[in-house]
């Protein structure tokens, strides 16, 4: 949690606030921001509301409507949005809230939570866990072969190649969740010559790999 971690808290930039409401924001960001061991952080949605100066009612729409599902994860039954998307919240209403006392605490909140994933901590957690993710990528293909009984190419059905070669479905450089890099259900195992098509044809996300798949099926017809 993030009261376990040493982290630059931010100058407050209106002095007009009382300093008691920043420290409620410290004190919100201890028990509600997480740090995953791939050193993603993450913020407990039902701490939102004092996160973004708003009362739980708002909070809620906003974590609703303006947070994909994507961003969100659930853990133990606990609701958690990926801090990256908390920034980008509190970043726009600090921005562009009417009210400065709430523009001036949303920069504070975000302003916090990046500290947090600039700190000592995270980057050291996420160096670990880099390392491991490397020596984990290489056996992702013989791991979705024996989970799901893999014997063929995914694309062209033929039989594999040796062990075959792991594609993940989105590009990983276009989308970088660590903890989806590593889930075997988040590519396909082919053969080397497919998977040097699929590059060719920049083939970068689930979308374009299932039309890909299907234009396969058509012309192989």
């Amino acid at each position: 949690m993030a009261n376990d971690i040493k982290y630059e808290k931010p100058i407050p930039s209106n002095n007009l606030v009382d300093a008691k409401e920043y420290q409620n924001i410290d004190t919100a960001i201890a028990n509600a921001v997480a740090l995953t061991n791939a050193g993603t952080t993450l913020v407990k949605e039902k701490e939102m509301a004092k996160l973004i100066a708003e009362n739980s009612k708002d909070a809620k729409y906003i974590a609703d409507n303006e947070i994909p599902d994507s961003e969100k994860m659930n853990i133990d039954n606990t609701l958690f949005i990926k801090s990256s998307a908390v920034i980008a919240v509190t970043h726009k209403r600090s921005e562009e809230h009417p009210d400065a006392k709430k523009r001036s605490l949303n920069q504070y909140t975000s302003q916090s939570l990046m500290n947090i994933s600039n700190s000592y901590e995270t980057k050291a957690q996420k160096g670990d866990y880099e390392d491991f993710a490397k020596k984990r990528e290489k056996s992702l293909n013989k791991i979705r072969a024996r989970n799901n009984g893999i014997t063929n190419d995914e694309i062209t059905g033929e039989p594999l190649k040796g062990s075959g070669d792991f594609h993940h479905k989105n590009k990983k450089t276009l989308f970088t969740d660590p903890a989806q890099r590593l889930d075997p259900d988040k590519g396909i195992l082919v053969n080397k010559s497919t998977h040097q098509d699929i590059h060719k044809n920049n083939i970068n996300d689930e979308k374009s790999l299932e039309e890909y798949k299907k234009r396969y099926k058509r012309n192989d017809k």
